[in-house]
């Protein structure tokens, strides 16, 4: 589903569109930087919490869905399924050779 049809559905079920490409890596970057600013993140040495704030402000540039806790699951949800259909290609295309 391209964006102009994924916001489409998100209008007619009512919820929040997704942002424009522009602003949302506008957005994922002013988030970024805060972390040059809070010295102790980077100083914390946890790669997995730094995997996961990077997760939650990439999911919450692309749509104010994705905030929050509820909205950072539902961001993993549709991350983990992307990443297993593109998989199944994978191995698909791997079990034709």
């Amino acid at each position: 589903m391209d964006y102009e049809q994924e916001n489409t559905l998100r209008a007619l079920q009512g919820r929040p569109l997704l942002k424009g490409f522009t602003s949302s890596v506008l957005e994922y970057k002013e988030f970024v930087v805060t972390y040059r600013e809070e010295d102790k993140f980077l100083e914390d040495g946890n790669v997995d919490t730094l995997i996961h704030d990077m997760l939650y402000g990439l999911g919450k540039s692309l749509s104010d869905e994705y905030g929050f806790a509820t909205g950072y699951r539902k961001f993993k949800l549709r991350l983990l399924n992307m990443i297993l259909e593109e998989q199944s290609n994978h191995d698909q295309l791997s079990n034709t050779d």
